[in-house]
Formats: C-alpha cells, sequence, structure tokens
C-alpha cells in the first residue's frame, strides 16, 4: 500500500484502553516506527496497548542478519495472511487492532501525485485490523505488528487497487475474540464507502 497512516493523539484507544505512557504521536507513521496496538493480553481477556513496530518481525527471526528479508511486512494481504509462514501463527492467536485518524493515497493530477487523505465520515477515529508478534533481539524484545489489507472499497478505489481492513465497532470486538479462521476472513473485507470522508490537497494535512 502506497498510502501513508496517521495517527491519533488522543489519550485513550477505544473502549478506554489507556495509551503507553507517555505517548504523543502526530504526523506521518512509517514502517518500522513505532506505534500503539491494541491486543488481549497473552493468556487473558484483558485487553491492553503497548507500543509495537510497524513492520512484524516474526518470532522465528534468527538474528540481526535475518531481519532484510522481512523489510515489506508492514502490510498483509488479508486474502492470504493465515496461509505464510510470518502471519500464520499471528493469524491464528495475536491480532490486534490499530487505531489511526487516517491513511493516505495519491492521485496523478498531470505529472504531480497529490495527495488524497481517508477519514472517518462521523470524525471519530479509523479501527484497522492487525497481526502482532515479538522477536529477541540482542538489545531486547520487540513487538511488532502489520496491517492487514483488502481488495478496496469505491471511494478508495480510483486511487489505489488495496485499502487498510477497517473495522467497525462490532467487527473489532470479533476481530478479537476466538473465531476460525474462515469467520475471521468474514471480517476482512472492505469497509462501506460512507464510512471515509475524502479530502484533496496539495500538501499533506496535519491530522490530529
Amino acid at each position: 500500500m502506497c498510502g501513508r497512516i496517521n495517527g491519533s493523539t488522543d489519550g485513550n484507544f477505544i473502549w478506554e484502553v489507556t495509551y503507553p505512557d507517555p505517548w504523543t504521536f502526530s504526523g506521518e507513521l512509517r514502517p518500522s516506527d513505532p506505534y500503539p496496538i491494541i491486543r488481549k493480553r497473552p493468556g487473558t481477556d484483558e485487553l491492553e496497548a503497548l507500543s509495537a513496530r510497524w513492520g512484524l518481525i516474526p518470532s522465528f527471526c534468527k538474528g540481526e542478519e535475518d531481519l532484510k528479508k522481512f523489510k515489506h511486512t508492514f502490510n498483509a494481504r488479508s486474502e492470504t495472511a493465515h496461509t505464510l509462514p510470518s502471519f500464520r501463527k499471528p493469524f491464528q492467536s495475536q491480532r490486534c487492532l490499530i487505531e489511526i485518524s487516517g491513511f493516505y493515497e495519491f492521485e496523478l493530477v498531470g505529472k504531480r501525485k497529490m495527495p488524497v487523505l481517508f477519514s472517518s465520515a462521523t470524525g471519530g477515529p479509523l479501527i484497522l485490523a492487525g497481526l502482532w508478534d515479538y522477536w529477541q533481539s540482542r538489545e531486547g524484545l520487540v513487538h511488532s505488528f502489520t496491517i492487514l489489507t483488502c481488495t478496496p472499497c469505491p471511494a478508495v478505489a480510483p486511487f489505489h487497487d488495496r485499502m487498510p481492513c477497517v473495522l467497525g465497532r462490532q467487527g473489532a470486538e470479533h476481530w478479537l475474540q476466538n473465531r476460525s479462521i474462515s469467520q475471521l476472513q468474514t471480517l476482512l473485507k472492505p469497509c462501506p464507502a460512507s464510512w471515509l470522508s475524502v479530502t484533496r490537497s496539495e500538501q499533506r494535512l496535519a491530522v490530529v
């Protein structure tokens, strides 16, 4: 996905789960940047938010020299993620949500690529489906995540052939529950175009 993601600067995640303290992210999120995810605390049904690296590093990564194999794991195709070694285990048991204020795609106007911002039509956050994993580096434990993508809804289709999997409140709850692969995949579909507000600009917008 060529678009960029801008982070919410709210103090709390959905369901009043507090972000890691302190957390003041504003601006453009890029691969390898840290960003909060929300997940079920391992072994419990308790929700927690923690900072993780955008770009999933699977737990079976053999060492620093192996990292280059995982340069493009910031997105995962929802149709195949459950079958691929890097994402198969996380899809089964390590799912997460990512709250954002919007994401960018681009429109070719003449010879220029102009940014197009997709944000929530209601003014709230967008909640994305993701997967997380952990890896033991020389410096310590590294948590990381990927964002699942799907075919685009009609609002995004003119600008890109993929989009993040945007979940509604109920879908977000179901995504974190114990469900079969087929049940989970039914959640990973284009959101209604009416959920998105589309803003064109000659410059990137500051999204908060």
